[in-house]
């Protein structure tokens, strides 16, 4: 899929320093405004909406895995980020579980399609059983950025 071809190193962090949820989530936007792909005076409106989003119902999908996602009228592009956490985050799983590994994927409300494909793709490899164990095995942000682009590739 096209749209991981903006996924970059920049965008993954292989050791989250956040031990909650709320935490780890604003950990990741800070990554992308720092990689120019969400303007900095948005941060905490989308950190907001994120959170807001978790209330209705978590988006900790089980098997170490979690997929916070917001549309907002203030973002322009799809973006997505990758945070891995060795010791988990309390993110009120379904099963129960910490999360060790959270794809946030936020978007423009303006822009559905690939919004929703963005999400059908992201959902799809964290369903898969060998995309998490390499995930896992993953070394380097390069390693994981090289795995995401292989999979989106074959999923999208």
């Amino acid at each position: 899929m096209e749209l991981f071809e903006n996924f970059s190193k920049e965008h993954v962090c292989m050791e989250l320093g956040a031990a909650g949820r709320d935490e780890a989530l604003h950990e990741m936007l800070k990554m992308l405004v720092k990689s120019g792909r969400i303007p900095k005076e948005n941060l905490d409106t989308v950190l907001v909406e994120l959170v807001r989003r978790e209330t209705l119902g978590t988006t900790a999908i089980g098997r170490s895995m979690a997929l916070p996602h917001a549309r907002m009228e203030e973002i322009s592009n799809i973006s997505i980020a990758l945070g891995m956490s060795r010791e988990g985050i309390e993110f009120h799983a379904l099963d129960g579980q910490p999360v060790n590994a959270i794809f946030l994927v936020v978007g423009p409300r303006s822009d559905s399609d690939s919004y929703i494909g963005a999400m059908k793709t992201v959902s799809n490899m964290t369903q898969s059983e060998d995309f998490r164990r390499f995930l896992f095995r993953s070394d380097s942000e390069e390693e994981v950025v090289d795995l995401v682009r292989e999979m989106a590739g074959k999923m999208g």
